[in-house]
């Protein structure tokens, strides 16, 4: 997901540096490729609970028969019935968000961090990457505790 977005984000620089000639702060920059990201990995997590709802339910019509003998005993029955808790669609909410912030940190910092003659120039400006971390947002958070 890292290297298609990165891919994405270095194809689009001369929109970032336009936005950055108007006006548009780092932060707001880094702000819309988090939304892209967020926007597109909450859909598709509604369609894997969609999917996986359908799953649940075709298998809770008769369950998955496991046999008879210790497996049964153990699990409870010859047959298994899957359920889907909302503890467990929370936590895979939140995990999917996670990542889609983690994959969007390293590309949209290096983005919001270029020059804005290079990014309308459509070129890679060769900054250190301590340089850019310096000057980024997340930067500025942590000078501030």
């Amino acid at each position: 997901m890292q290297s298609t977005l990165r891919l994405n984000l270095f194809q689009r620089m001369k929109e970032f540096g336009t936005l950055r000639a108007i006006g548009y702060s780092r932060f707001k920059c880094f702000q819309i490729v988090f939304l892209e990201v967020a926007i597109l990995s909450f859909v598709f997590w509604l369609i894997a609970f969609g999917v996986a709802s359908v799953i649940v339910a075709c298998i809770n019509i008769n369950g998955i028969y496991v046999g008879s003998g210790a497996i049964s005993y153990t699990l409870g029955g010859e047959y298994v019935f899957a359920e889907i808790h909302l503890l467990d669609v929370i936590k895979s909410f939140a995990v999917i968000i996670g990542f889609s912030l983690l994959s969007t940190l390293a590309p949209a910092i290096r983005i919001s961090c270029q020059r804005i003659t290079d990014t309308l120039l459509n070129r890679k400006s060769k900054k250190l990457l301590r340089y850019i971390i310096s000057k980024s947002f997340l930067a500025r958070i942590t000078r501030k505790i």
